[in-house]
């Protein structure tokens, strides 16, 4: 596997994850949230296909699997 590290901001990508998991969450009567530190200031460098990818597989499962209370996605 070949990673493409390049510049991703946070902001829109946690604006991304809460309007894809948020619906599906509410459906299963659970709570959702995304949490990005202020410390973050600019972008990040990391293959950010990849990235996507790791953060859709965790949230949705755990979105599967979690029978009652909250999901949260941590940016620290």
């Amino acid at each position: 596997m070949t990673l493409s590290p390049e510049p991703l901001e946070l902001v829109p990508l946690c604006q991304e994850l809460d309007a894809l998991w948020r619906p599906l969450a509410d459906k299963h009567g659970l709570a959702f949230m995304v949490d990005l530190d202020a410390d973050f200031d600019g972008p990040v460098e990391v293959d950010g296909i990849c990235l996507r990818q790791i953060l859709n597989n965790l949230i949705g499962n755990a979105i599967k699997f979690t029978q009652a209370g909250s999901v949260a996605v941590s940016f620290h």
